[in-house]
């Protein structure tokens, strides 16, 4: 007597052998994105802002006067768009990068970037003006690993001073003036500027990220908290985890009161006390078992807070920079696996897309002030235009969710189960039919396949694929029997789905 079996599946797991794998979890996504607890069809991308005067290696974005700009480095030049046109704001600066992995690191202080090539001097850049400037009182022979901010300092990492490298060594800046950077590095009666050491553990400094009131200064293998404090000393620094560090720079992005960093084996998520990993028996390989040894230090993790995503983007074997990503959804706490652009995409950053609106004024209001429902802003970005943006290495800048298609390229997006038991891994079944229950754009076609195996080490013997169109299709028939039962949606088209959940009709039969 045929039984209909219901499956709601979301999460992906690859490090365990499918028939370990709980009946709620994908064994196989392919441009899959898991959103509001379903896995859909990745998002698209397109070209935004024209060609870029040359290969972006890093982005930042700020918005000033009401125009948001996206400030990019390079090898040797250093560059910004405002959405219409590329300038370059190289100057005098001298750096070369060429052949460096993760060489860029900078924030916004005060509206105004601030920016670190690893081969050069410090640097800040503020709209307005025609090129970057060495940091005030900034040696032109110091060096830094990484420069952020934190709240009005900045703060510098990994220093080499006059060819000689600390990479214990931790720098702050004097606090920054209103409207300006810090004017200060040293330390004096009437400077705030200092410095401290991270020596207590092994390893080279590597990055810092504010989190809540305090900077947390990551090592590959160790985690260090600043904190700003009254006297003397100004900063206080001290150990917090002695075994959790970061894999390379820019890889640790913050939401909500916690970092999600990608760690030289791990993604872990912590409160700066206690820190739980993200991938264990999930995911894992899927990042590190082809992680490119040599380019590995071009990771970087970026986070989409409006969608609540946060991308891990890797080199695989023989990749210079990422092609993929693995985006884990924050509130389904699910992961999803996609492919990033033809060209490998150096770098990413959340930022406003220039999206003109029109502005109210005092003199055109009609309404009282009291009455007027309308929202006042003062600026001219659209709120509702946040997007990320990655550096392409074709020289270009690509932007989410622009299209349904990657950059005119259409994507072949997989959703697969392997091995299914029905809670009986003992007994064949005879599977007869599927209601996928597909939603997405009328018209659009998934092909949809069934198969089985005899036992865990048997190969999937697959029953041809049939079209599910959406709008149209109820149910699918097939003939697959096995132990265990596979499952697969396979699209070819830019028309975007998801897959709430899947019925199977089920025929229960014997153990031979």
């Amino acid at each position: 007597m045929p039984k209909t079996v219901a499956f709601n599946l979301t999460d992906l797991v690859v490090d365990l052998p499918p028939y370990k794998v709980s009946p709620d979890r994908w064994t196989l996504h392919q441009n899959i994105e898991v959103n509001e607890g379903f896995p859909r069809r990745a998002r698209g991308f397109g070209r935004v802002f024209g060609s870029t005067l040359f290969l972006p290696r890093f982005l930042l974005n700020g918005q000033r006067f009401g125009v948001s700009e996206f400030i990019y480095g390079g090898d040797t030049g250093l560059a910004f768009t405002d959405g219409t046109a590329h300038f370059d704001i190289t100057g005098t600066l001298v750096y070369n990068s060429l052949g460096a992995t993760s060489p860029w690191t900078g924030g916004m202080i005060n509206n105004i970037a601030a920016l670190s090539n690893k081969t050069g001097p410090a640097m800040f850049w503020e709209t307005g003006t025609a090129a970057a400037l060495i940091l005030p009182d900034w040696p032109t022979t110091r060096r830094a690993g990484s420069l952020r901010v934190y709240r009005e300092f900045l703060v510098a990492l990994d220093i080499t001073e006059n060819g000689v490298r600390d990479s214990d060594l931790i720098r702050w800046s004097d606090a920054a003036p209103q409207n300006d950077v810090p004017q200060s590095w040293t330390a004096g009666a009437q400077s705030l500027a200092g410095s401290a050491s991270a020596a207590f553990t092994p390893g080279d400094l590597v990055d810092g990220l504010t989190l809540r009131d305090q900077f947390m200064i990551y090592k590959a293998h160790a985690m260090y908290t600043m904190s700003l404090i009254a006297g003397r000393l100004v900063m206080a620094t001290r150990p917090v985890f002695s075994t959790l560090g970061m894999l390379t720079r820019n890889c640790a992005v913050e939401w909500r009161g916690q970092h999600i960093v990608l760690t030289d084996g791990d993604v872990v998520i912590h409160n700066g006390i206690e820190a739980r990993s993200l991938i264990d028996r999930r995911i894992r390989k899927a990042i590190f078992s082809n992680i490119d040894t040599v380019n590995f230090e071009n990771s970087y993790v970026v986070i989409d807070k409006e969608l609540q995503e946060v991308w891990i983007c890797v080199p695989r074997e023989g990749e210079l920079f990422p092609r993929v990503a693995l985006v884990w959804s924050i509130a389904d706490d699910a992961w999803g696996f996609r492919e990033l652009g033809v060209n490998s995409w150096p770098h990413g950053v959340e930022g406003k897309l220039n999206t003109a609106i029109e502005e109210p004024t005092w003199a055109s209001r009609t309404t009282l002030w009291n009455t007027d429902s309308s929202q006042w802003s003062t600026t001219g970005i659209s709120p509702v235009s946040d997007s990320l943006v990655f550096a392409d290495a074709g020289n270009l800048l690509q932007a989410m969710g622009q299209r349904d298609d990657f950059d005119g390229i259409t994507p072949t997006a997989i959703l697969q189960r392997i091995g299914l038991d029905m809670g009986v891994p003992t007994n064949f079944k005879y599977v007869t039919r599927i209601w996928p229950k597909l939603e997405g754009v009328n018209g659009a076609v998934v092909r949809t396949r069934i198969g089985g195996q005899e036992n865990v080490n048997s190969p999937v013997i697959w029953e041809p694929y049939q079209d599910y169109v959406i709008g149209t299709t109820d149910a699918l028939d097939f003939d697959a029997s096995g132990r265990f039962i596979s499952v697969e949606f396979r699209s070819e088209t830019d028309a975007t789905w998801r897959s709430p959940a899947f019925d199977l009709e089920v025929n229960l039969q014997g153990q031979f």
